[in-house]
């Protein structure tokens, strides 16, 4: 628009623009921006986020757990064709551990399956 009005247009333009500023009425707008921020559900707001908030930290455990178990069967796999990476792991602490990461797993699938009762 700038470029294609000559400098009357443009000063015709401002002049209108300030006009209708001045006009606005910022004490209505203001009280209801008040009130909208008063009628807002901070509760609920706060349960949304904290929901959000644990969904992003069990996303996060399920990837770490889900590779931990992953190297373990590259393991397992290695062990079995007697390349052991880790000689100095039993083989009970590998399947102890790749039980662990398992229970772990299901608890975070269980924990996403809970439905949150908002009261």
């Amino acid at each position: 628009i700038g470029d294609a009005m000559t400098e009357a247009e443009k000063q015709l333009a401002k002049k209108d623009y300030l006009k209708k500023v001045e006009a606005a009425d910022w004490r209505r707008l203001e009280n209801t921006l008040k009130t909208g921020f008063e009628e807002i559900d901070w509760d609920r707001v706060t349960a949304s986020l904290n929901e959000v908030i644990t969904s992003a930290k069990l996303d996060s455990l399920d990837a770490t757990y889900s590779k931990a178990l992953a190297e373990i069967e590259k393991i397992n796999a290695a062990a079995v064709s007697e390349q052991l990476l880790v000689p100095d792991v039993s083989e009970q602490q590998l399947q102890t551990l790749k039980s662990h990461l398992k229970e772990a797993l299901s608890q975070i699938k269980a924990l996403r399956s809970k439905k949150v009762i908002h009261l």
